[in-house]
């Protein structure tokens, strides 16, 4: 994982499913995330990611192991420096707009996002798994993301960008994906 300390990145060994209490973690079953593949679960994804920041500065957000997560709405990250979001193998599907990417990073700095799956098709396309771009007015320049173990699958044409990035002035760069 990555913790960035508002100097420093720091690597920490791999954490597993810290419990809640665990300082800097966030646990997504904590604020209502289901994944059962029934349940929307955007509005309690929305508000454990929100959770995942002091100010600036970003914590882990540990999701549940396994599991289908279903989302109908973007879910912003935005302004933070730090930001984990754990996966821990989990399968994020979409039931939102074609107009829309499933998770939208605005100003995101030196952040990780890793193990997770995501799973589109013509029934619910999706712009983009993940798209990366610069706002307005943010003391948060983004740049030095890590994208990492991430699977993206577009059924049929499902999506149109696995991963976007915003191009232009309003653009984004020095991402790594691997």
């Amino acid at each position: 994982d990555v913790i960035y300390d508002g100097t420093n990145m720091q690597m920490l060994s791999q954490l597993g499913n810290a419990p809640s209490g665990t300082a800097g973690v966030i646990d997504a079953v904590s604020y209502g995330v289901v994944c059962d593949g029934k349940t929307d679960t955007t509005a309690a994804l929305q508000t454990a990611v929100t959770a995942a920041k002091t100010g600036t500065q970003g914590k882990r957000l540990a999701m549940p192991a396994g599991g289908t997560c279903k989302l109908s709405t973007a879910i912003l990250i935005t302004d933070v420096v730090g930001f984990t979001l754990d996966g821990n193998g989990v399968l994020f599907t979409w039931v939102g707009n074609s107009s829309t990417p499933m998770f939208l990073l605005r100003d995101v700095r030196q952040s990780a996002f890793h193990q997770f799956q995501v799973l589109t098709s013509t029934t619910a396309t999706l712009l983009a798994a993940g798209q990366i771009e610069n706002g307005s007015g943010s003391t948060v320049t983004p740049t030095s993301n890590i994208f990492e173990d991430i699977h993206v699958e577009c059924t049929n044409g499902g999506c149109t960008n696995g991963f976007r990035m915003a191009l232009g002035s309003g653009g984004d760069n020095n991402n790594d994906f691997n």
